[in-house]
């Protein structure tokens, strides 16, 4: 298998990189941490994917793959097989917020684009080996080299270079002085036995150095404790008179809470009395009041009110509807009706006059032509029989004659008739001016038709102003009875139709009523409450005593200083005690802990020790830090004349192997 194109979406410190693999032998050379290490572990991740989270390693493949912005380790490589054919391998993995790690991989022939080997491992697939055979004979890291040949080969070559002798180990000679010096002081100078010595040093000189401090503090302290005991006691007497001050003051301030408590059980009577007297006054059952019962009131105003402004509304809208049902006009209307009753619709009639009026111009039409044509043959027939002696002649002429008088006569019934119904028809609709003409007659009736309807359409608006009317009259009624009900019930009187104004005086009376009633209960409740709590108050006090305890000069001497003022001078004294009570206590400790504590006399002795025990491990560790200087130059100028020849012959090697 060749590797033909690397291409890297992201992986580790890589991002959108590509690569192209030529054939042959190649290099890839950069700086450290420049991304070589990177780029090898990416063609293993591709081609085998990485291995599970090891916990006892910090940073392990996974870590090294995933971008630790993206979370995403995703690229592909572009190989050829041994057949020649070439796929491209795509690998994408991910680690979740939890830390879980997921990836997919495919193998697509570059060919047809489509997915092929599914399921299988790519490495495994074109190299025929495991991962593992992968890391021991393809992926061999730069400082994994030294293991090739061993760690013995290793040595020996370190002890040519550090000494020029190979059985004689300069790294193992300096890493013992280096244990010593460690054990003898760390490098950063906070650890090894040099360092804990001379923290010790310095904890002993500064207990030493407290000692004498407090030794000195305990002197002070003596004298301070002498001082507060003075300041104390005078503390004390002062707290003493102010309390002394504010319990009088307590006393003058509870013979004024019964004081208050008199005046307010004489105000309680006061509204009680005041109550009675609005309950005998109110003018109504006063045990039925409340603001539902004035709401009640109210509601039944204001419905009797919308009745009567509806009855009177729809009283207007009936006289309305007669006036304009008296000024519609009858016209025809009665006429049209028995027309309609005869005839069924106005067309209906207009068609039927409109045939009598052809009908009786058709009938004089052949009346008179038939008429004429019968006394021209009778005429004929005279003649024949007289003036041409044709007697046969004369009677066959004289029948044909009176055939036609006879007709005549027929047709002139019926031109009598159709004039008849036709004069008729129009004394039905009382119209003379529209005898010849139906279209005439048919607008007429159309007209009295539009009458009649605009006339049966106020009727109805009448009727249902009447029907609605009666409606509101009920209402009304409905709702005066509700209105003397509820001014019965209060004793309250009415004059006839009055029962809305007395609705709405009783409202206003019981509204008041109940404002006022309220007030007063109010003030007696808030008054009863101040008299139980001043009365559990000063229970346990006697008054006669209190009085008889205070001196009118001691109560004229508080009588202008607030309690607040009286308190704040005792809680002031009180504080100051407080203080130098809390002061003396820390300086009584402070002298007790000096029995406790070491004497600086006795903790001289240990510095002198540990002073002499610093400077031995000193000197111990500078003769370790020559050794290391002494060894270490030596095997640097070994160094520098044999390493130049080895270096050579390396370089000869390699460009043989790499072909220059």
């Amino acid at each position: 298998m060749k590797i033909k194109e690397i291409n890297i979406i992201q992986f580790g410190r890589f991002k959108d990189r590509t690569f192209t693999v030529s054939d042959g032998l190649n290099i890839v050379k950069g700086d450290n941490e420049s991304g070589k290490s990177t780029l090898l572990a990416f063609i293993k991740f591709v081609l085998y994917g990485v291995g599970r989270k090891n916990p006892n390693i910090a940073v392990g493949e996974r870590e090294r793959a995933v971008s630790w912005n993206t979370g995403m380790a995703a690229g592909s490589l572009t190989v050829v097989d041994g057949s020649g054919k070439t796929y491209r391998i795509e690998r994408a993995g991910r680690e979740s917020a939890r830390g879980a790690y997921a990836d997919k991989v495919r193998i697509i022939d570059t060919v047809s684009g489509s997915e092929v080997f599914a399921g299988e491992v790519p490495g495994e697939h074109f190299l025929g080996i495991t991962a593992q055979g992968y890391d021991s004979m393809c992926n061999i890291k730069q400082l994994e080299c030294v293991l090739l040949n061993g760690e013995a080969v290793k040595g020996v070559i370190d002890n040519l270079l550090s000494s020029g002798d190979e059985n004689t180990s300069v790294a193992s000679a300096l890493k013992a002085l280096d244990t010593e010096r460690r054990r003898l002081m760390h490098a950063n100078g906070k650890g090894g036995l040099v360092f804990e010595s001379e923290m010790a040093l310095e904890r002993l000189r500064s207990e030493h150095r407290g000692a004498v401090m407090f030794e000195n503090e305990c002197i002070k302290n003596r004298d301070e404790l002498e001082r507060v005991d003075l300041a104390l006691g005078k503390a004390r007497a002062e707290f003493e008179v102010a309390q002394r001050m504010c319990d009088v003051h307590d006393d003058a301030e509870r013979l004024n809470k019964f004081d208050r408590l008199r005046e307010l059980r004489e105000s309680e009577r006061a509204l009680n009395e005041k109550a009675a007297r609005l309950d005998a006054e109110a003018g109504f059952d006063v045990l039925s009041a409340s603001y539902e019962r004035a709401a009640e009131i109210k509601a039944a105003r204001e419905s009797l009110e919308r009745a009567q402004s509806s009855f009177l509304s729809v009283g207007s809208e009936v006289e309305d509807a007669e006036r304009r049902l008296e000024e519609a006009t009858l016209g025809g209307s009665e006429r049209y009706s028995e027309i309609l009753d005869e005839y069924g619709s106005p067309t209906a009639a207009s068609a039927f006059y409109a045939a009598k009026l052809k009908k009786k111009g058709n009938c004089a039409f052949l009346l008179t032509a038939f008429g004429i044509g019968g006394g021209v043959l009778a005429v004929f027939a005279l003649v024949l029989a007289f003036a041409m002696n044709n007697a046969a002649g004369a009677l066959t002429v004289a029948f044909i004659g009176a055939v036609l008088i006879a007709a005549a006569a027929v047709f002139y019934r019926q031109y009598s008739g159709a004039k008849s119904e036709m004069r008729r028809f129009i004394e039905m609709l009382g119209d003379e001016n529209a005898s010849n003409d139906a279209d005439a007659i048919l607008d007429i009736l159309e007209s009295y038709s539009s009458g009649m309807a605009q006339r049966t359409q106020r009727r109805n608006t009448l009727e249902n102003a009447k029907f609605r009317l009666s409606i509101a009259e009920d209402s009304l009624a409905s709702e005066r009875e509700r209105a003397r009900a509820i001014l019965s019930s209060q004793g309250v009187g009415y004059a006839e139709n009055g029962e809305s104004e007395a609705l709405g005086g009783a409202y206003e009376l019981m509204k008041n009523y109940l404002a006022e009633r309220e007030e007063i209960s109010e003030s007696i409740r808030h008054g009863s409450a101040l008299i139980r709590t001043l009365e559990k108050e000063l229970a346990v006090y006697d008054e006669a005593q209190i009085r008889a305890r205070l001196s009118p000069e001691i109560v004229e001497k508080i009588k202008n200083t607030s309690f607040e003022k009286l308190k704040s001078e005792r809680d002031a004294a009180l504080h100051r005690t407080n203080q130098y009570s809390q002061y003396k206590a820390g300086i009584e400790r402070n002298l007790a802990a000096s029995d406790r504590r070491k004497a600086s006399s006795e903790i001289f002795p240990e510095i002198e020790a540990e002073s002499e025990r610093l400077d031995s491990l000193k000197l111990r560790l500078d003769a370790v830090k020559l050794a290391m200087e002494t060894v270490n130059s030596a095997s640097l100028n070994l160094k520098s004349d044999v390493a130049p020849k080895i270096r050579e012959r390396a370089q000869a090697n390699l460009s043989l192997m790499t072909d220059g």
